[in-house]
């Protein structure tokens, strides 16, 4: 999770798309707050697009959304498990700002991925 903090990182993780001199694609999905981490990250080829405006790709999302919502058997623990990453690293991170910055930030993120209600963090904690 996280946006990569300068371009050397971003390289680095798009390292596995293209190996033994295949050509590969990468995809960098940023939450709003994130977006400022772009302007580190200087590369001419980097194309950025909002996915609100790709009628295609949000129906997508819906459908997804929906079935985390409902209670699917493997997404819906997945998408609890994406939500307690995001917060354990967040709340590691430099520069993400106060607790209740990483807070906020969680739950925009949980509304994203479909989650009805926030999952327990303590419980899972333990």
């Amino acid at each position: 999770y996280g946006a990569p903090s300068n371009k050397e990182l971003y390289i680095h993780r798009l390292g596995r798309t293209g190996r033994a001199g295949r050509e590969g694609k990468g995809l960098l999905v940023l939450l709003p707050f994130e977006k400022k981490a772009l302007k580190e990250i200087d590369l001419q080829r980097l194309i950025c697009v909002n996915i609100e405006d790709h009628k295609d790709l949000m129906d997508k999302v819906d459908f997804a959304q929906n079935l985390v919502r409902s209670g699917h058997p493997f997404l819906t623990p997945n998408a609890e498990a994406a939500y307690l990453a995001f917060v354990a690293y967040y709340m590691t991170s430099k520069g993400m700002g106060s607790r209740d910055d990483v807070v906020d930030a969680a739950k925009v993120f949980a509304q994203i991925i479909g989650l009805p209600k926030l999952p327990d963090l303590w419980g899972k904690l333990q």
